[in-house]
């Protein structure tokens, strides 16, 4: 599991005055648990193999700016890659990969990520120009549990579960307020995902114990 929270804050008066705020996270969590391919298990009861990537951001920026002529701007760039996989390696034929015996055999990988995302700006005077900006990109995120090729489970009473999971859920918020007798204001807010795959995998029952 992993938090990562970021919190910027700034303000300014004057006859002139410039304030921005920029907030970046980059979150890349791998998280990958194999059995090697040919390895023969031999398991008296439970066999668990899992991995789990669970990541929680906040951001927030708040920029505000005041003068004769004020311009505050707040931009938040939050990246998310999220990858779990739990898996056997791929084997040969001629040197398959066992799990032998057990009750309760379990492959699961989970992916589960929260963003919040808060971009708050402000500028006032004769001339106001402010901006807030808050962008979120889930790049790729992937659950996947699998036994690799020339995988045997060789048991007489064996309960297999090969599962995945997979959770993005974001909130982009942007506000901005802007005053002066020359005003003028831009917000933008951003919440991308790119691919996003949950991919369980077959099994293949050897004969019974």
């Amino acid at each position: 599991n992993r938090r990562v929270a970021a919190n910027a804050n700034t303000s300014g008066a004057g006859a002139v005055s410039v304030r921005g705020v920029d907030v970046g996270i980059d979150v890349n969590s791998n998280i990958e648990t194999h059995i090697g391919g040919g390895a023969i298990m031999r398991v008296g009861d439970d066999l668990t193999v899992g991995a789990h990537s669970r990541n929680n951001v906040d951001a927030d920026g708040y920029g505000k700016s005041g003068g004769l002529v004020g311009v505050g701007s707040t931009v938040i760039n939050v990246t998310m890659r999220d990858r779990a996989v739990a898996m056997t390696d791929n084997a040969s034929s001629s040197n398959r990969t066992q799990i032998l015996g057990g009750s309760d055999l379990l492959f699961d990988a989970t992916t589960s990520g929260y963003a919040n995302l808060n971009a708050v700006g402000g500028a006032g005077g004769l001339l106001g120009y402010g901006s807030a900006e808050a962008n979120l990109y889930l790049i790729d995120p992937l659950a996947q549990a699998r036994l690799g090729n020339n995988t045997t489970v060789n048991s007489s009473n064996a309960d297999l579960t090969v599962s995945t999971f997979l959770l993005q859920t974001a909130f982009v918020n942007v506000d901005q307020a802007v005053t002066g007798v020359l005003a003028g204001n831009f917000t933008r807010s951003i919440a991308n995902m790119t691919g996003g795959q949950s991919l369980p995998r077959g099994v293949e029952m050897g004969p019974q114990a």
